[in-house]
């Protein structure tokens, strides 16, 4: 028994957007980023219980118990009011399990799919419990053929990715601008180790999708996409990584016209 545990967002059983074939996709909670064009914005921060969604709830789905939200997974419509209006943002939704936990849905669906990627919020701010998991898949007979990848800030250091490797067939990174002064303004954080840990999937030739960010800033997507090819050109086994742009159709979460031409890097 592995009792090892992460605070888990969502599990899709099913899904063929996260990486190659037919996966299962375990988001994890938690980020070290605050990117204004986040995907999954509900998954950055954590659940303080302070209770402000509590009420909000049209489906009373939502307590406070001992001091804590409590979510009634029973009753919940999955309407994401508590989403939306969250200040942390987080989820009430978001569920602490363990990695047999995890197992578990993943033997229900081994016929049916191809891999899992673990995703988030950022995978690897859960890395202990994401390289035991990998392991234990690895380890049985029954699903050892499953690919297994990590969807990626690239915020993790060298170190950490020296532990993942080895129980890890790839990574999908974003790099959401090339500039280091854009990225900050984009996510709150420079990218030198971003690029760094590029440079290392890249040698090791586990860089399995390299991403984009579309945005209007000239630090942005076509100077990343322009500069990147310097980055990692000198490993032939990159040569076919695939690459695909992003371009959220909302309007970044706070950023207004003037902002983002105030801050052109």
């Amino acid at each position: 028994m592995n009792s090892r545990c992460a605070l888990v967002s969502k599990i899709i059983p099913f899904s063929c957007v996260d990486g190659p074939g037919s996966r299962l996709a375990l988001f994890l909670q938690g980020c070290n980023l605050r990117c204004k064009n986040c995907h999954n914005p509900w998954t950055m921060g954590r659940c303080n219980d302070c209770g402000e969604c509590v009420p909000q709830c049209p489906h009373q789905a939502l307590q406070i118990v001992d001091g804590k939200v409590a979510w009634n997974a029973v009753v919940c419509e999955q309407c994401d009011t508590c989403l939306k209006m969250c200040p942390q943002h987080a989820t009430p939704m978001a569920q602490s399990m363990s990695v047999d936990e995890v197992l578990s849905h993943v033997r229900k669906a081994v016929l049916f799919i191809e891999g899992i990627t673990v995703s988030g919020g950022e995978a690897t701010t859960q890395l202990p419990f994401v390289v035991t998991l990998f392991t234990a898949i690895k380890n049985d007979p029954q699903l050892r053929h499953l690919t297994c990848l990590v969807d990626s800030n690239g915020m993790l250091s060298e170190t950490g990715w020296e532990k993942l490797l080895p129980v890890c067939d790839g990574a999908m990174l974003d790099l959401k601008a090339w500039g280091s002064e854009c990225h900050q303004q984009l996510t709150g954080r420079d990218n030198q180790q971003i690029k760094r840990s590029i440079c290392l999937l890249a040698e090791r030739g586990k860089l399995a999708e390299l991403r984009f960010a579309g945005n209007p800033w000239p630090g942005g997507l076509f100077a990343t996409h322009r500069r990147t090819g310097g980055v990692y050109q000198g490993s032939r086994r990159c040569s076919g990584t695939p690459e695909r742009v992003s371009c959220p159709r909302r309007v970044w979460r706070g950023a207004k016209l003037g902002e983002r031409h105030a801050g052109r890097r």
